[in-house]
């Protein structure tokens, strides 16, 4: 069951990430996912926030009927746990559900009740939303006194708390408020207040994406960085690695050059046959592998790794050196004929 919730959760970041983001989709994919694992694993205390997240979803996709089925699972499951924040919380987005739906009576009465559990416990974060919401349905209805009076307890609890979301909001409303009221000094007054919180979210939006930005240019600068010293380190290896390599083989080809010398030398001096041919037959040999190790980076490029090709070339090199192995073999015999 710990896998389980772990995964769960996991997932409803996920889709909260998702979310974010507009890819509703996929949001709704990774939720459902999540309470696929929750009811098949009956975890009970993470039923009521995932309906309601699944609700969320759904609203936001435009499927109301869909969204009010969640949220009321998710509020029976708040109630029947005694979940009271839960409770008030679901209330209120339901209310936004039925508001989309010009379903004011029922927003109505959804809020009340979110919002006499906030006044209770003294959850003054949903206490501002609630105000904003029934501000605004006062409003529509042409209740202006009781709209003025959820606006001026938004306002008040906003300034209080120093967000200047919620004192834009509630200043937006007391806007329209005062200006339905032919009260324009005071309707301007808030006009410049909801403008100056607009602003003040704007430049810290601005801000933000100027920090991630930031960030983002320093990693990416870092991983520049990081990537030019490695391949700066790999040109400096291949470097010392050819010049190890031509070392080699300029060694190897003085020592063929060397034995062809000794073999000359041979064909002067009192030595059989046997160990004439032998050193001819080694002379050859360490020329066959020296060429075949010079041409062997040309000839897999040609030939992209192909074993047959490479063999037939390789076929084709050993016909060259032969010829040659015989002829040297033969001239060594006549030098050692003539000297005995």
């Amino acid at each position: 069951i710990g896998d389980s919730l772990g995964m769960a959760v996991t997932l409803m970041n996920i889709g909260i990430v998702h979310m974010t983001q507009g890819h509703f989709e996929r949001t709704l994919d990774f939720f459902l996912q999540g309470l696929d694992i929750v009811e098949e694993r009956g975890i009970d205390e993470l039923k009521g926030p995932i309906f309601n997240n699944l609700a969320s979803i759904y609203h936001e996709m435009g499927v109301s009927d869909t969204a009010i089925l969640y949220f009321e699972r998710s509020l029976r499951k708040c109630r029947a746990d005694k979940d009271e924040y839960g409770i008030a919380r679901v209330l209120a987005n339901m209310a936004e559900v039925h508001i989309s739906n010009g379903e004011m009576e029922a927003a109505t009465l959804a809020l009340e009740e979110a919002l006499a559990i906030n006044k209770r416990k003294g959850y003054k974060e949903n206490t501002l939303g609630n105000f904003d919401l029934l501000g605004k349905i006062e409003l529509e209805a042409g209740h202006l006194e009781e709209a003025r009076a959820y606006g001026d307890s938004s306002l008040q609890l906003g300034q209080s708390s120093g967000n200047v979301h919620d004192m834009k909001d509630a200043s937006n409303l007391l806007y329209q408020v005062y200006l339905a009221q032919n009260e324009h000094e005071k309707g301007w007054e808030m006009y410049r207040l909801f403008i100056q919180m607009r602003d003040s979210i704007k430049s810290e939006e601005i801000q933000e994406a100027t920090i991630k930005q930031q960030a983002k240019f320093d990693f990416e600068k870092a991983q520049l960085i990081e990537e030019q010293a490695e391949a700066d380190a790999l040109r400096i290896e291949k470097e010392r690695l050819r010049r190890k390599n031509n070392l080699q083989s300029a060694l190897v080809l003085f020592g063929i050059i060397v034995v062809f010398i000794i073999g000359l030398g041979v064909s002067r001096s009192n030595i059989s046959t046997e160990v004439s041919e032998s050193l001819v037959f080694l002379s050859f040999l360490i020329l066959f592998e020296f060429l075949l190790i010079l041409t062997d980076p040309y000839f897999e490029e040609w030939t992209d790794g192909a074993p047959a090709s490479k063999l037939l070339i390789n076929a084709g090199l050993a016909l060259v050196i032969i010829p040659l192995h015989h002829f040297f073999e033969k001239f060594m015999k006549r030098k050692l004929l003539k000297k005995s």
